[in-house]
């Protein structure tokens, strides 16, 4: 049974609302940051959805590209275009990429510079050598 005096919040006045600095702190917070060790620069990632072309499932795949960034959080380099087929492919269980595309613009990634334009979230369709 419980008192009037309960420590239970109601529902319309939830926990965090009540709690000063939580919700700024959580939304400060980069959630897909990787904390770093003393004296490191702060690590991110870009998250890049994924599909096999070949394949008749319409369906994606994440594939996470780590980032470094310095502490005010830009980006200290950039992914290289054979550090993300690597990536790819590996997650694909593939020897090499024919053809990569972002969907959104229809541009084909070839190379380095290319690569630099990626954004977090971008959608990409693969096409891979068979052997």
């Amino acid at each position: 049974q419980f008192s009037s005096s309960s420590s239970i919040l109601p529902l319309s006045q939830p926990f965090l609302e009540k709690t000063p600095g939580v919700l700024d702190r959580m939304w400060g917070k980069r959630w897909n940051a990787i904390g770093p060790s003393a004296g490191e620069a702060p690590q991110t990632r870009m998250a890049l959805r994924v599909r096999d072309a070949s394949r008749s499932l319409d369906a994606f795949r994440h594939v996470y590209v780590h980032l470094q960034s310095d502490p005010d959080g830009c980006r200290l380099g950039h992914v290289t275009f054979v550090k993300l087929e690597n990536l790819i492919c590996t997650k694909f269980r593939a020897q090499s990429l024919s053809t990569l595309v972002r969907l959104r613009d229809r541009l084909e990634i070839t190379d380095s510079e290319d690569v630099s334009q990626l954004k977090d979230g971008d959608e990409l369709e693969v096409t891979f050598n068979r052997m």
